[in-house]
């Protein structure tokens, strides 16, 4: 083989890799944008429950 066909090869190689990387870098991004909200809501909760409980845990105090 000649250093120009393996220098295509190696080329052809490294274009493939890059294009799988980059489809699953856009299907990972596509997987959190259809979970993001989902976690959010959560957090939001979870932030309302501990407010709760410093609230009652300030009025415990209080007593």
């Amino acid at each position: 083989m000649s250093k120009k066909s393996m220098t295509k090869k190696i080329e052809e190689r490294f274009r493939e890799r890059q294009r799988e990387y980059i489809e699953r870098r856009e299907q990972q991004h596509l997987q959190y944008s259809k979970v993001a909200p989902l976690l959010e809501k959560e957090e939001a909760k979870m932030q309302e429950e501990l407010k709760k409980k410093v609230e009652t845990r300030k009025k415990r105090g209080k007593k």
